[in-house]
């Protein structure tokens, strides 16, 4: 044990730039979560703007009122009522408002007659919240006519009908709407800061496996190999040190969630587990690679490569197509396409499992350290 804390700390004090570097980048995923997450929020749910409409009524029935309701409290829009259609034209023009509906004469009457008048709706075409006003209006009339047919002429019955849906309680509709747009876009945050967390992270191994050259430059590896240190005890000491930067780089942005609390879209024990496990190989492989590369710039070289194409087949930044062909089967051997997979499976359908995910990234983690052992077992009995 003495001799793992006796590396770690040699580890760190040799490479205090290092720490500085892991908290810049840490720093960095903190920004992209937050970043991401306020580029698609959608203006519309953002708690404080409205769809705003024109509304003319020229029947001003309980009828009416009760559609100026269904506007307002139901779906959360600004009614804005002037029976002057030129005003109104006017307003729509400057897309101040989305649609002018026009509420016909005898409205009220007809409706207790039996016949739904249809109501008139005027929009400019590329204004984009007329597939939804047009949707609520035609919700609107559907049960409009369902409750004409129940009251069959009956005032009275027609009255109540129109205040008991005054009476639900429907904002909470709207405000979930918002609640759930937000979320979706912090998921969505998230899921891009997971990608470069993958790239970014993978700077770590340029780090331990310098720190490991230098031992080796030094001599130190080679005094390290002769003396009563064990193999496993000079493994675990170098990776502690690189896990200390790995944990910096993933706890960064995951605390920073927790602090604000943003929902993920999958459980934060999950995410800190995926990001663990990854930490875990990457640690594992700068120390795999340290040993058997001989020059910083061919680690560099390696390490690049490696966390660029990783990414790029582990869908970090875009899905890869099923059609993809050999390029899709290449992606499973690498361990950013398990990460990344398991966390896109989550936001879909949160009931799905990534327990295989999960075990196929501890088996990758599992075999760098095996490799490790051995390369470092052979080398100490070949000296």
């Amino acid at each position: 044990m003495s001799n793992i804390i006796r590396i770690f700390k040699n580890s760190l004090k040799r490479n205090n730039i290092f720490i500085f570097i892991a908290l810049a980048g840490a720093i960095i995923l903190c920004f992209c979560l937050e970043a991401f997450k306020l580029l698609n929020v959608p203006d519309s749910f953002d708690g404080t703007e409205k769809i705003s409409v024109g509304v003319i009524d020229s029947d001003n029935s309980p009828l009416s009122e009760n559609l100026k309701s269904y506007l307002t409290d139901y779906l959360n829009m600004e009614v804005v009522e002037n029976n002057s259609f030129d005003r109104q034209s006017r307003l729509l023009i400057n897309t101040d408002i989305s649609a002018i509906i026009e509420i016909p004469d005898n409205f009220y009457s007809e409706a207790l007659g039996g016949a739904v008048q249809p109501l008139s709706l005027t929009t400019v075409n590329d204004y984009e919240n007329i597939a939804f006003v047009q949707s609520y209006l035609d919700i609107y009339m559907q049960s409009l006519s369902v409750a004409v047919q129940s009251a069959d002429g009956n005032e009275e019955i027609f009255k109540n009908i129109l205040k008991g849906s005054l009476d639900k309680e429907t904002k909470l509709t709207s405000v979930n709407a918002a609640e759930k747009s937000e979320a979706d876009a912090t998921a969505y945050a998230f899921e891009v800061t997971s990608g470069f967390f993958l790239m970014l992270v993978m700077s770590i191994c340029i780090f331990v496996s310098y720190t490991v050259l230098d031992d080796k430059s030094t001599k130190t590896y080679e005094r390290i190999q002769i003396s009563n240190v064990k193999p496993f005890e000079y493994i675990i000491g170098t990776i502690l040190f690189g896990g200390a930067l790995c944990v910096i780089f993933g706890a960064a942005p995951l605390l920073y969630a927790a602090l604000r609390g943003y929902s993920l879209g999958i459980s934060y024990g999950l995410a800190a587990l995926l990001y663990l496990l990854f930490i875990i190989f990457v640690t594992g492989f700068s120390l795999l690679l340290s040993m058997i590369v001989r020059s910083r710039a061919a680690i560099y070289t390696v390490v690049i490569a490696f966390s660029t194409l990783g990414c790029i087949l582990g869908g970090a930044w875009f899905p890869l197509p099923d059609g993809a062909g050999v390029i899709k089967n290449f992606s499973y051997i690498m361990p950013q396409y398990w990460f990344m997979d398991a966390i896109k499976k989550m936001l879909e359908d949160p009931d799905a499992g990534c327990m295989p995910n999960l075990c196929i990234l501890a088996l990758f983690a599992l075999l760098t350290y095996l490799i490790s052992a051995t390369v470092y077992s052979r080398r100490k009995n070949a000296d």
